[in-house]
């Protein structure tokens, strides 16, 4: 069942992915859209271990929105590509600057999302 739950869980989070770059590809710049996506994941992912270490969450929804949901709505693929086509038109300090933020900001929300609902 978790395998299931899962791999639902993976096609609603990359249509919502791809739903929103597409919603906003009229604004340009889909790598800090990209960042965006990845950062709300991040929080997201760290709420939900919170709540899942304060209270018994069942595994096949924990698994199926960490890993199906969340895990296919972020995209570090998409960040990897997105540096790389920076650093090779040779935009060195905005690719430097989406990786430190990227890095930095998510891994912080995931922190902000875990304690936050430890408390």
């Amino acid at each position: 069942m978790i395998w299931l739950a899962v791999a639902g869980g993976g096609a609603i989070g990359s249509l919502l992915r791809y739903g929103l770059v597409v919603l906003t590809a009229p604004l340009g710049a889909p790598q800090w859209v990209i960042l965006l996506i990845n950062a709300a994941g991040s929080l997201a992912i760290g709420a939900l271990w919170g709540l899942a270490d304060r209270m018994s969450l069942d595994a096949v929804l924990r698994d199926g929105v960490a890993v199906g949901v969340l895990g296919s709505f972020t995209t570090m693929s998409a960040f990897a590509w997105d540096a790389f086509r920076w650093l090779q038109a040779g935009a060195w300090l905005q690719a430097g600057l989406y990786i430190v933020a990227t890095l930095m900001l998510c891994t912080a929300l995931a922190g902000l999302g875990y304690v936050w609902m430890r408390a």
